[in-house]
């Protein structure tokens, strides 16, 4: 008895490392971001999601949807309704290439904050490859923090 209850331990705790390691594994990207403030981009007025995507893949990407959740210095929604933004972007991303995205946020803004906004849940949830093939992750179930 005391053998079975290890084995069931032992494999508890190795399951969830396995599962983490093989997402990150069969992810076909890898991603970072951060929201700055002011006009450091000609892509946004008051604030922008800059998204920083690499392709590990060997086809070409021609469009992604990138899916991310904004808060205020306190973690509050910065602004009324949802706080989930998703963002279509139709740019060309080599195979194994890294490209560099800023997302204007001016749409979303009430006020000019005084902080920029924190972010968390950063996501492609869709891709398009110039091959017409399509890679989706709807629930952002490959997402690493």
């Amino acid at each position: 008895m005391k053998n079975k209850a290890a084995f069931v331990a032992v494999c508890f705790l190795l399951f969830p490392r396995g599962h983490f390691s093989y997402a990150r594994d069969m992810c076909p990207y890898s991603i970072d971001g951060y929201v700055s403030l002011s006009s450091e981009s000609a892509a946004f007025k008051y604030a922008g999601m800059n998204i920083t995507f690499y392709n590990k893949t060997g086809k070409d990407i021609k469009r992604i949807t990138f899916n991310f959740f904004l808060y205020d210095e306190d973690g509050n929604p910065p602004f009324p309704g949802n706080n989930c933004i998703t963002v279509d972007c139709v740019q060309a991303v080599k195979a194994y290439d890294t490209v560099d995205f800023c997302v204007s946020l001016d749409e979303y803004m009430v006020t000019v904050p005084d902080e920029p906004y924190q972010t968390d849940f950063l996501y492609a949830g869709r891709i398009e490859y110039e091959d017409g093939t399509v890679w989706e992750d709807p629930y952002g179930l490959y997402v690493m923090e």
